[in-house]
């Protein structure tokens, strides 16, 4: 019987090319798994989505101010603009569009009241909001205290003084619940 040697340079290639398959397959799960972990790690609920969306919506529409100052209530509800903030330049209670003012400019901040300026859809009585038309509002942030250890007006209203509109104390929205008072 003849036995047959390999060549040296050719006996090492299947171990070679094993070993080679072999560090490839560890590269690509520690890559798959770091990526894995990475993905993974950086992934949020839609919850937390949500809450970063509307911080980050409301802190580039609002005026910071440069002292700290009450916010305007907070955030109790899906979908809403402004609360949570100081001097925000845009509010939406998140439903209809009676509930938004945008371009909203503050008179003054800090105090008992805050007043200011915006446009919201003005609704006429006997019609529907779809009839509705774009108005200026006067706005009025008030009853100032805590709401959820935080400095905030708890309260707001607006309306519209061109169509014989004003201030009523006895009737706004709480807004460190959502709840609407004296309607």
């Amino acid at each position: 019987m003849i036995k047959r040697q390999l060549p040296k340079n050719l006996s090492n290639q299947g171990f070679g090319l094993i070993g080679v398959l072999f560090v490839l397959a560890g590269v690509l799960i520690i890559g798959l798994g770091g990526w894995l972990i990475y993905h993974n790690g950086h992934k949020s609920t839609p919850v937390i989505n949500k809450a970063i969306t509307q911080t980050k919506a409301n802190t580039s529409r609002s005026k910071i101010s440069s002292t700290p100052g009450p916010t305007l209530g907070i955030i109790w509800s899906a979908y809403q603009q402004g609360y949570g903030v100081v001097q925000p330049t845009t509010i939406n209670n998140g439903g209809d569009p009676t509930g938004i003012v945008t371009n909203v400019t503050w008179q003054s901040w800090g105090g008992s009241r805050a007043t200011g300026q915006g446009t919201s859809t003005y609704v006429a009585p006997n019609e529907t909001t779809s009839q509705g038309t774009q108005a200026q509002a006067t706005i009025v942030a008030f009853n100032l205290s805590t709401c959820h250890g935080q400095s905030a007006y708890t309260a707001i209203e607006w309306y519209f003084p061109q169509y014989g509109g004003s201030f009523n104390p006895n009737q706004y929205r709480n807004i460190c619940t959502g709840n609407v008072v004296g309607e």
